[in-house]
């Protein structure tokens, strides 16, 4: 399209997977450099696309007996968070990406996730799938903790956001606003959006409101 231009361009072997990529994310470090994360069925990959027509792949980690090509990413301050498919919550800390290191924490996820959303100025991030899962890294961003959850639609995807103390309504304000693309049946079923309100972080209903 116009004002867009083709960089560059690495295949998905370099990037650690043998088929085809999945999602892609991005994280600017501390001094200003920039990197994408990317996922493939056997892997997640940094790369650093600072210099856009000569992109680096900086680290490669091995997502291990998966069998599913989704794996999506979301970040919240230096931490990485993958989900998928095929198993639990993979973290990682980028606080040294710039040197070329990303450490893998662990896999802190309970069964899988179709799908991940982060608010980054809440520290919370949401597992998308059977249910709507909440969880605030904000104290251990290691150790997501659930704190809500809305269990009653298929969630495919969604966007958490803070409602601002300038909006219109007031009793929403500083609250955790949800709209969920989501539908019964494994989301087939009355598709479309719901709008949730989920209460102020640090009071949220465990069942979802």
């Amino acid at each position: 399209g116009a004002g867009v231009v083709f960089q560059a361009q690495i295949p998905v072997n370099v990037l650690g997977g043998t088929g085809n990529g999945s999602d892609l994310w991005h994280h600017v470090s501390d001094s200003g450099r920039e990197y994408g994360i990317v996922t493939t069925r056997e892997s997640v990959a940094w790369v650093e696309v600072t210099t856009p027509d000569e992109p680096v792949v900086v680290h490669v980690h091995d997502r291990g007996d998966t069998s599913s090509l989704w794996g999506d990413v979301k970040t919240i301050g230096h931490h990485a968070y993958v989900d998928g498919e095929g198993g639990g919550t993979l973290v990682f800390d980028m606080s040294s990406i710039d040197s070329g290191v990303v450490e893998y924490l662990g896999d802190v996820g309970v069964g899988s996730a179709h799908n991940l959303v982060a608010c980054p100025e809440a520290g919370i991030l949401a597992r998308c799938g059977s249910g709507f899962r909440l969880y605030s890294v904000a104290e251990d961003p290691a150790v997501p903790i659930q704190i809500g959850s809305r269990p009653d639609r298929y969630v495919h995807d969604a966007v958490l956001v803070i409602y601002p103390e300038t909006a219109p309504d007031a009793e929403h304000h500083g609250h955790l606003i949800g709209f969920l693309n989501d539908g019964f049946n494994n989301g087939g079923t009355d598709t479309g959006i719901s709008v949730v309100d989920f209460g102020v972080p640090g009071e949220i209903d465990p069942g979802g409101t």
